[in-house]
């Protein structure tokens, strides 16, 4: 059940929680994302982290990463 509930996080953490996330943390919610939404798998979530780091945006992390995801070649 923790890990459910872990894996929703994403779904309602804002950029500022993004921001204040320890690197291990941001680690598991890239996993979690590419888990649930991701049936392509080639972003590895090493790479959605960074990504979700460097856009500077302030919309939610799921809009994000949804973005990121999108925005790969043939995506």
């Amino acid at each position: 059940m923790a890990a459910e509930a872990d894996d929703a996080a994403i779904l309602y953490l804002d950029a500022a929680g993004w921001r204040g996330a320890e690197p291990a943390r941001k680690l598991a919610l890239a996993r979690a994302f590419m888990r649930i939404f991701c049936a392509d798998l080639r972003m590895a979530p090493s790479a959605l982290v960074a990504c979700l780091d460097r856009d500077g945006r302030g919309e939610p992390v799921l809009e994000r990463a949804v973005a990121c995801a999108a925005a790969l070649p043939g995506a």
